[in-house]
């Protein structure tokens, strides 16, 4: 399972982790503008539109 979360304290940071045991204590950090572009080419590799 990811989990997927705001950063406290920062205005538009994401972090996407694994909550697997092999996944401990590892994490992608995204700022807002990161987090669309990686959606929109995952999404666009896909064929998925909005």
């Amino acid at each position: 399972m990811r989990v997927f979360r705001r950063l406290p304290g920062a205005k538009s940071s994401f972090a996407i982790r694994d909550n697997k045991p092999e996944g401990a204590g590892k994490e992608l950090r995204f700022t807002g503008s990161e987090l669309d572009a990686f959606a929109a080419g995952w999404g666009k590799q896909r064929g998925l539109t909005v």
